[in-house]
């Protein structure tokens, strides 16, 4: 964390609350979980990639690696569905780093092969190293200074903000323990 910067209380505190929530609180979720359950959910969520019910029923079926690479086709530098990249580019690592082209400038920085990038965040160590190096690229650390968890989440997340209240708790959560 020291390499980024990563070092104030609200810094800190704002690393591990959203770490907390895109990895889980035992920070052991290292790679996205696409296999939803639930076709009505999948329509819901991917309403521009899942356009009705029964192409929902048959890729619930089909197993998360076929959600994949239909919700993430042609998108952050994945190729298309029968590419495999959006299974293999899948969100990874603390942070959950997303799609080749996030996973390739991560690769570049780490001295890897796109491929063994993407396997290396989904390992303790790489996804560590993989978090520190997305916040740090897209400096994240003023936003954090300013404690506006929503900017922080919206940088990680994107416009979404997908568990918006979890984080603000999470956030808080880590400051507090920080000031004991």
């Amino acid at each position: 964390m020291n390499a980024a910067g990563i070092t104030t209380p609200r810094r800190v505190a704002a690393f591990i609350g959203q770490c907390s929530i895109e990895a889980g609180p035992a920070f052991d979720d290292l790679a996205e979980d696409t296999a939803y359950r639930s076709p009505q959910r999948l329509v819901s969520l991917f309403p521009s990639r899942v356009h009705s019910l029964e192409q929902a029923e048959g890729l619930v079926r089909a197993g998360a690696a076929a959600i994949a690479n239909t919700i993430y086709a042609g998108r952050l530098g994945n190729g298309d569905e029968a590419s495999g990249d959006g299974w293999r580019f899948r969100g990874s690592g603390l942070l959950q780093i997303t799609g080749r082209e996030n996973v390739r400038n991560f690769a570049a920085a780490a001295g890897l092969a796109p491929e063994e990038a993407a396997d290396w965040l989904r390992t303790p160590a790489g996804a560590a190293e993989g978090a520190v190096w997305y916040w740090g690229r897209q400096a994240i650390n003023s936003l954090a200074d300013m404690w506006d968890i929503d900017a922080v989440t919206r940088t990680i997340n994107g416009p979404g903000m997908m568990h918006r209240q979890e984080r603000l708790a999470a956030c808080r959560k880590a400051l507090d323990a920080i000031f004991g």
